[in-house]
């Protein structure tokens, strides 16, 4: 029996220690990050009481602003002192710091394989070494190596050891297989609720500004309807590169019915014959405009949360909920994406 070179194990166990150190490195800088959402309450509220030192002096007259100031300066103590940051706090260590911290117990139970897996490793080349050096030894001095009386236990050993090596190597492949699979699970678990618990808070800091001033409400909207259209155009721009790297691709058709001839080729995707072709450099720079410049209708959550928006989905609309993570629905079940994307330029 023989073993090859394992140049895979060097790098897992790089990666053992990786995580090792991302761990440590998470827990600091999540600590860093709650103690700046406490000091951006503290802040906000030093804010909102120069706001009312400036409306402090004997001979100020205008009441409407001084009750402007007071009402920001209410909201934002109710944000500091109440239960928003503690809840976000407490649930930030619950469901995010505290998972990653057990992936601790995880990693050590992977080291101890790993080191149990090094041990018997070192057996089989100790035994081994000893098997070579008689080899070499009787074959330069022409000796056959059944008069060597010690021999076939030392080859008995080093055929035990590779045995026993084999056995706590495979036990290490599986521990560290399932290191990585519970690693990769936690971080996505992990980070979508440190999301979500931060859309909380930062949803308390917008409650906190608009429930003294409704035209907050208004500059959200525009900030929204900004960014769809900067997606847009950003989609428009993707669409057109992927449209003409399709149409480079060098895949023969089967003319007779719109279907590629050779559905095991390697090649790119290409779309049907019959698809409206533009140019290799994409649709023209005036389709492009047109996409990314069309208006943006803000809906409201409430229309969104009762149903209103009953009319099916125009392809333009697709591809914005596609781009902000919603999945597609199509009203056509034959309906693709690739599909949507020439439809927006050969309209």
């Amino acid at each position: 029996m023989s073993m090859q070179i394992d140049y895979a194990f060097p790098r897992q166990v790089d990666d053992i220690e990786r995580v090792k150190v991302a761990i440590g490195r998470f827990q600091t800088n999540m600590t860093k990050m709650m103690l700046l959402m406490k000091d951006f309450g503290v802040a906000l509220e030093s804010v909102s009481q120069s706001f009312r030192e400036l409306t402090s002096c004997s001979f100020s007259q205008n009441e409407g602003v001084k009750h402007y100031v007071e009402a920001f300066r209410a909201e934002v103590s109710l944000l500091k002192d109440g239960s928003c940051f503690k809840d976000y706090n407490r649930l930030v260590h619950e469901a995010v710091v505290q998972p990653i911290e057990e992936l601790k117990k995880v990693v050590k139970s992977t080291e101890k394989q790993k080191e149990a897996r090094e041990r018997t490793y070192k057996k089989y080349q100790d035994a081994k070494s000893k098997v070579d050096q008689i080899e070499k030894e009787y074959a330069r001095k022409s000796k056959p190596l059944t008069s060597c009386a010690k021999y076939p236990q030392l080859k008995k050993k080093r055929e035990g050891s590779l045995q026993t090596f084999q056995t706590e190597n495979e036990t290490f492949q599986a521990s560290f297989r399932a290191l990585v699979e519970r690693v990769e699970d936690m971080t996505g678990r992990s980070l979508r609720e440190y999301l979500h618990l931060n859309g909380a808070y930062m949803a308390a800091v917008l409650h906190c500004l608009t429930a003294c001033d409704d035209s907050v409400q208004g500059v959200v909207a525009r900030y929204k309807a900004q960014k769809l259209q900067e997606r847009r155009a950003a989609v428009a721009v993707e669409c057109a590169r992927v449209d003409a790297a399709l149409r480079l691709a060098p895949v023969g058709r089967d003319r007779s019915d719109g279907v590629l001839s050779d559905p095991s080729s390697s090649g790119p995707p290409v779309v049907p014959y019959a698809t409206p072709r533009v140019s290799a450099s994409g649709p023209p720079p005036a389709a492009v405009e047109r996409v990314a410049s069309a208006p943006v209708d803000v809906v409201d959550d409430h229309s969104m949360a009762s149903g209103e928006l009953s009319e099916p989905l125009t392809e333009r609309q697709l591809i914005v909920r596609r781009e902000e993570g919603v999945p597609p629905v199509y009203a056509d079940p034959a309906c693709e994406p690739i599909n949507i994307c020439a439809d927006m330029f050969y309209a």
